[in-house]
């Protein structure tokens, strides 16, 4: 038997082949696991966040028209480098009253909060704000209140 002498995060070990394999994948599992689970964790939060969101909308949109806006902005949102403009054609294909059109801008505002990409800390105020406008109203604005709580209690915003 020959032993091998490996430096392994700054440690200098002293052993045989097959425990060095047996160490360095410890090292490497401990390493890659908490990245993977992080980021598993941020898929099912956001797949949760679209059934709330989608029972919300129905009330304004057809149950395929309310599952299209969700997939598409969720499908946007959890892009590395999130870029919402290619969602304007939501408003153009779906949106006709005002009310559709407030609680478009909400659900907009909270999937950019929520997305994976960089958000510059001016436009995220511009999105806690178009929240906040909007669900002011008691009558209006519930459904937007309602998201408005969810994302106060998963730690976007801060009433």
């Amino acid at each position: 038997m020959t032993t091998t002498t490996a430096i392994i995060n700054g440690n200098t070990v002293e052993a045989d082949l097959s425990t060095l394999a047996t160490i360095l994948s410890i090292v490497s599992n401990t390493v890659n696991a908490p990245v993977k689970e992080k980021e598993e964790r941020q898929v099912n939060n956001l797949a949760k966040f679209d059934d709330f969101v989608v029972s919300i909308i129905k009330e304004y949109f057809s149950e395929i028209i309310s599952q299209a806006i969700v997939e598409k902005l969720s499908e946007i949102a959890n892009r590395p480098y999130s870029d919402f403009t290619n969602a304007r054609g939501l408003y153009f294909d779906y949106v006709h009253t005002l009310e559709q059109r407030n609680i478009m801008k909400v659900i907009f505002a909270s999937y950019k909060l929520k997305s994976r990409g960089f958000i510059s800390p001016s436009y995220r105020y511009v999105c806690i704000s178009k929240i906040k406008i909007a669900s002011a109203c008691p009558h209006c604005g519930a459904d937007a209140a309602a998201i408005r709580d969810r994302l106060v209690k998963e730690g976007y915003l801060k009433v």
